[in-house]
């Protein structure tokens, strides 16, 4: 399984963790952070609702993560000089998942 914090910064000095995104399975999960969930904010209030369970992200219509992270990723340009800069570090790039992508971009 792979996972990583998702992070959301307001402010300089305001950093609070969101949750994690992981993949198990060629399948998506999110869960929120419980002290993220004391905010009251919402990060994508239809598709990932603010509840403490576990989601599994089940609607690829618009890509591989849920929306909000799927569009962190670059456009296909971007994805196409990832590919160009991983191929260059020795890694193939079919061997990644959105979610590696994703890490990478930080």
């Amino acid at each position: 399984m792979k996972a990583i914090t998702i992070k959301f910064q307001r402010t300089p000095e305001d950093m609070m963790t969101v949750g994690k995104l992981a993949e198990h399975d060629n399948r998506t999960y999110f869960e929120y952070d419980p002290t993220f969930l004391q905010t009251g904010l919402e990060i994508s209030p239809f598709k990932l609702p603010a509840h403490p369970s576990l989601i599994e992200h089940q609607d690829h219509t618009f890509g591989p993560l849920p929306g909000v992270f799927d569009d962190s990723l670059p456009d296909g340009w971007g994805l196409l000089l990832m590919d160009r800069h991983f191929r260059r570090q020795g890694i193939d790039p079919v061997t990644l998942s959105p979610l590696d992508r994703l890490a990478y971009l930080g």
